[in-house]
């Protein structure tokens, strides 16, 4: 172990070591002292109880301990190698060659610390624990984690860049700790990446969450607190057919890649603090996007009300499919009426004999009506009935109908809603099973001829029944569907085509099975 260093006082040279003046008795014992532990492979702990300065090399190594009380400065003819544990209680400074593999630096000082010097400093793990905050007058590297413990870093025109492109690589960080400036991180194509970013007074943490993108590699993220639309919004700037003519008014967003996106898209979720034109429902509010400054905001990409909130003077609102970089900022319509339909819920339940159908909706904004569907195979639907609904709220409404003729066995359902403009979306399906355990049917009478063929039907009220005449080849000379509006149905078949005298079947499709009675015809 090589440490070359002085300490900031009245200073003396000796060979290629350099220290402190004092009583030669000393100089021996702390030298004799550093062989004893070498041998007996002791890592010992260099603790300076004023600023500290390298001018030839520092190494510290893996187990050891370099603890500075005052400041810490790498001069230009400094080399520093971290492979242990270093704790900075003042500013550092870094002018000459800084090199860390596995080792942590931790500032943990009781007044602002400042990080400067000529050249870049390359941490590997660097935790910041000091609630008097920190100043970046040179950019800093992280290529392990970065540990925002406590106190806020503040870059200036600097920045934080983590290398490293593990989701995870900044670790942990909080209202209490983030960046207020620039904060750069390597990515990969798929993984979901925070930026706790703020101002002095408000923390304003994203995410980009990338899924399959390619083109770039990092991506460099700035708050701005500013008004984001001094101006008026582009006439005619909506989210799903709701005008946005204003936008909280703390500040955005920057995220922007290095290079750009060739494919795959991205989800961005804002959660701004500070804003004074809060306070509209969570509905309300909505991602907008810009290129740049001198650009305007627009609404790209899908928006979906059940993942914007408002909680504790904090608004989350999310916009996914986006593939632009830009600036993002959250935008709401002044009048506070919600965004369109928030659908809560719907539910098909049968009750003895039809189907209940309820749903529920958190807010409505142009909502024209609502349409039940009703399928047998849950692939092909039909429309059963259309509800008319509220239009404009910004609270909860339930609604309820019935399916007074449930097809008989499995049926699904589903609830399509329209707006004034046309657009219209569906909700998830939903499935009843309906069974009767009393169906038949008589032919009346049999023999018969082909003018007074009827069917006696029981047990199938309002249920669907496919009927067909067919002879022994398998030839069909009738076929329809009925729906019998009673339990006891009484069915006349007309055929077109007459058959002549002889043995015939008549076959109902009924609740997915075959029901088949030979009749001979006259």
């Amino acid at each position: 172990m090589i440490q070359e260093w002085k300490m900031n006082s009245q200073k003396t040279q000796k060979g290629n070591r350099i220290f402190q003046k004092q009583k030669t008795s000393f100089l021996f014992i702390y030298i004799f002292l550093i062989i004893l532990f070498e041998l007996l492979n002791i890592f010992i702990v260099n603790a300076q109880a004023d600023d500290a300065t390298n001018t030839g090399i520092l190494y510290v190594t893996t187990g050891e301990i370099f603890a500075a009380e005052g400041s810490f400065t790498n001069s230009g003819t400094g080399n520093s190698q971290d492979e242990g544990l270093m704790y900075i209680k003042g500013n550092w400074t870094n002018n000459g060659t800084f090199l860390s593999e596995a080792g942590k630096v931790t500032f943990w000082g009781n007044a602002v610390q400042n990080l400067s010097g000529s050249n870049n400093t390359p941490f590997f793990d660097a935790t910041f624990n000091n609630a008097s905050g920190f100043t970046l007058s040179q950019t800093i590297t992280v290529a392990g984690t970065l540990n925002l413990t406590l106190g806020n870093i503040t870059t200036s025109t600097n920045e934080v860049y983590v290398t490293n492109d593990n989701v995870s690589a900044i670790n942990p960080y909080s209202e209490n700790s983030y960046i207020i400036g620039f904060l750069r991180r390597n990515v990969v194509g798929t993984g979901s990446y925070y930026y706790p970013l703020g101002t002095a007074a408000y923390y304003e943490l994203a995410n980009m969450n990338l899924a399959s993108t390619t083109g770039f590699t990092n991506v460099l993220g700035l708050f701005t607190h500013a008004i984001p639309n001094p101006t008026a919004l582009p006439i005619g700037l909506n989210i799903n057919g709701t005008i946005i003519n204003d936008m909280l008014d703390y500040g955005y967003w920057t995220l922007t890649p290095n290079s750009t996106i060739a494919s795959g898209d991205f989800t961005i979720t804002l959660n701004e603090r500070g804003a004074t034109n809060a306070g509209g429902a969570a509905s309300s509010y909505g991602v907008l996007t810009r290129i740049n400054s001198s650009l305007d905001w627009q609404s790209v990409g899908t928006h979906d009300n059940s993942t914007q909130s408002v909680s504790g003077g904090t608004v989350t609102a999310v916009r996914s499919a986006l593939s632009l970089s830009s600036d993002y900022g959250i935008g709401f319509p002044t009048s506070g009426i919600a965004l369109p339909l928030e659908l809560l819920s719907f539910n098909a339940e049968l009750n003895k004999n039809v189907v209940d159908l309820t749903w529920a909706t958190a807010s409505e904004q142009n909502s024209d009506y609502f349409t039940i569907e009703r399928s047998h195979d849950g692939i092909h639907f039909t429309e059963l009935m259309k509800v008319k609904a509220a239009g404009y709220s910004t609270h909860e409404l339930n609604y309820k109908t019935v399916d007074e003729h449930p097809l008989l066995g499995i049926s699904y359902y589903r609830l399509k809603q329209t707006d004034f403009d046309g657009s219209y979306k569906y909700s998830l399906i939903d499935q009843v099973n309906y069974q009767l355990t009393n169906f038949n049917f008589a032919i009346i009478p049999n023999p018969t001829t082909i003018d007074n063929l009827n069917l006696n039907i029981s047990g199938a009220k309002d249920s669907e029944i496919t009927i067909n005449l067919i002879d022994a080849s398998g030839k069909n000379y009738f076929s329809s569907n009925i729906f019998p509006n009673s339990n006891f149905y009484n069915y006349k078949i007309n055929a077109r085509q007459k058959p002549a005298a002889g043995f015939y079947f008549v076959e109902l499709f009924f609740n997915g099975k075959i029901y088949t009675k030979k009749i001979v015809l006259q």
